[in-house]
C-alpha cells in the first residue's frame, strides 16, 4: 500500500471526476444527437399521444432524455474509476472481496433498470390511468410522460 498525503488524494480525485464528467459529457452530447430516436422508442410503446404546452417543452424532454442515458452509459466508468481511487487503501483480500461483489452489483443494476421500464413503468401507467376512469379525459404532456420513468 503506497501512502500518499491529502494533496496527492485531493489531486487523484480531481482526475478521476474530471474524467467521468468530460465522459458524461460526451455521452450527453452523442445521445442529444440520437435523442429523436430515444424519443420514439420511449414513446412508440404507448398508444398515447403525448402532448406539449410550450415550444421548449419537448427540448427539455430531449435534455432529460439525453441526460439520462449519459448517466446510465457514465455508471459503469464512473464504477470502474471509484475503484481504481479506493483501491490502493485496500488489502489484497479487501480487493478481492470488493471484486466478487462488483459483477453481481453491474448485473443488478441493468436488472433494475430493465425491471424499471418494462415491468414496472407499464403496470405504474395503468394504475395512474385507471384513477381517472371514465369521469376525466386524460392528457399527458411529454415533460410528465418521461418524468414518471424517474
Amino acid at each position: 500500500m503506497k501512502e500518499m498525503k491529502m494533496l496527492e488524494h485531493a489531486t487523484e480525485f480531481r482526475k478521476r471526476l474530471l474524467i467521468v464528467l468530460v465522459l458524461f459529457v460526451i455521452f450527453f452530447v452523442a445521445a442529444f444527437s440520437i435523442v429523436e430516436q430515444i424519443y420514439k422508442w420511449f414513446v412508440d410503446r404507448s398508444d398515447i399521444k403525448l402532448t406539449v404546452l410550450g415550444p421548449t417543452d419537448i427540448l427539455w424532454v430531449y435534455f432529460v432524455l439525453a441526460g439520462a442515458f449519459a448517466l446510465v452509459a457514465i455508471f459503469p466508468i464512473a464504477l470502474f474509476h471509484l475503484w481504481r481511487f479506493i483501491s490502493p487503501a485496500l488489502s489484497e483480500e479487501e480487493r478481492k472481496g470488493f471484486l466478487l461483489y462488483l459483477p453481481p452489483l453491474l448485473f443488478s443494476f441493468l436488472v433494475g433498470v430493465l425491471f424499471g421500464f418494462y415491468i414496472l413503468f407499464p403496470n405504474v401507467m395503468t394504475f395512474l390511468m385507471s384513477l381517472a376512469g371514465d369521469q376525466m379525459n386524460t392528457m399527458f404532456t411529454a415533460e410528465k410522460y418521461i418524468l414518471v420513468f424517474y
